[in-house]
């Protein structure tokens, strides 16, 4: 009897279930929480509106709420859902959209692909994606891209904010 084929196929299960087990660990501890839906402010129509696609973080959690109180005033309208309900929403129905995404194994989410992929348009659109190193971005988007560092907030939110303005007043 020869025990060699019988060593290989242990070798490859024990590989095969490691594998499993380290991409079940790195979904676990890498993938980032939903993002309630908030509304602020009256959806009258004459009314600024923001969409803002994020995902649920520390920093992203920060970011988006430095944006809501800088927005945050009668004559706007702001809704902040997840980035995975980005299907759900007409680019046609508001004033800015801004989405803050994380890279995931080198790309943004499917949606997030998605719904930029089938815009007429990219000029209402500001998108700031973070990853490890802060350098990764969309092809043909003009967008921001950073670590998610903490310390670096303030700063993010008035670049962020900068953008919005620019498309807000614009219109």
């Amino acid at each position: 009897m020869n025990i060699r084929p019988y060593l290989w196929m242990r070798i490859v299960l024990y590989i095969g279930f490691f594998i499993i087990i380290f991409g079940a660990f790195y979904a676990w501890r890498f993938s980032m929480d939903i993002a309630p839906d908030q509304e602020y402010g009256s959806s009258d129509i004459n009314n600024a509106s923001i969409l803002i696609a994020t995902q649920g973080s520390d920093f992203k959690d920060s970011l988006c709420h430095n944006i809501v109180i800088h927005y945050q005033a009668p004559d706007h309208y702001l809704k902040v859902t997840d980035v995975t309900k980005l299907g759900s929403y007409s680019y046609s129905e508001w004033d800015a959209i801004f989405i803050h995404h994380t890279w995931e194994i080198n790309r943004p989410p499917k949606e997030v692909r998605k719904f930029i992929n089938e815009l007429p348009d990219h000029s209402k659109l500001v998108v700031y994606g973070t990853s490890g190193d802060g350098r990764l971005v969309i092809k043909n988007i003009d967008a921001i891209s950073g670590s998610s560092m903490m310390n670096e907030i303030p700063m993010r939110t008035k670049e962020v904010v900068s953008r919005i303005d620019k498309i807000l007043e614009s219109m």
